[in-house]
């Protein structure tokens, strides 16, 4: 009555199914870790790109300092200019 010899017993199809049970599972987990070092790169990429805008921002920025210093200079230009006879 069976096809092939002797039926093969649910047991016996368990066993020779677990290595591609094994194997799908596998799939899965570096599906899943591909996922995360894709994540990791965008991560990586938006954190360069933050460093670059703060650090191009900070370069922009005039200290007090400087700031004080330029008005000292210029409010001296402006005063010289007052004192002068013409």
């Amino acid at each position: 009555m069976s096809q092939a010899g002797e039926a093969r017993t649910g047991e016996e199809v368990k066993v020779d199914l677990e290595p591609y049970r094994r194997l799908v599972e596998l799939q899965k987990q570096m599906i899943e870790l591909s996922q995360h070092e894709q994540s990791r790169r965008e991560c990586d990429a938006l954190r360069a790109q933050v460093t670059k805008e703060i650090s191009a921002r900070l370069r922009g920025t005039v200290s007090l300092q400087q700031r004080l210093r330029t008005a000292v200079l210029r409010l001296s230009q402006f005063t010289r200019k007052d004192s002068l006879p013409c």
